[in-house]
């Protein structure tokens, strides 16, 4: 297993840098790039339901009645510190395929645009 310490910041970054990309540098097909937008759409779909269920528990949890146990009260806080980061790194992952939509999409029209016969 290789050592990838790049982030979602560094490879968004890179990915934008893609979208200038002329058509010789590029190489892919519509039906090619159709069904991996789907599965970059679909991708999202799920994080989207993951999203929506830890708001809904970040939202139960901060209103839950654990009672005055400090052991309690940690948990708690714990929990919702928990939550808050896999919010926080969810949402960082949608931004990720959202970018990545943009770019896979752009790299298709500088493509198409440079595929053009010559006049």
């Amino acid at each position: 297993m290789s050592t990838d310490d790049r982030t979602l910041a560094d490879l968004t970054a890179q990915m934008n840098g893609w979208k200038s990309g002329t058509g010789t540098e590029l190489l892919l097909e519509d039906t090619h790039a159709a069904a991996f937008l789907d599965r970059v759409q679909a991708a999202k779909a799920d994080l989207q339901q993951q999203l929506t269920g830890a708001n809904g528990l970040q939202a139960w949890l901060s209103g839950a009645d654990v009672g005055t146990y400090v052991s309690a009260t940690t948990t708690r806080q714990h929990l919702e510190e928990d939550i808050a980061e896999f919010i926080e790194a969810v949402s960082n992952y949608i931004h990720y395929l959202d970018a990545l939509t943009q770019t896979a999409a752009a790299a298709c029209q500088s493509i198409r645009n440079a595929d053009q016969p010559h006049s």
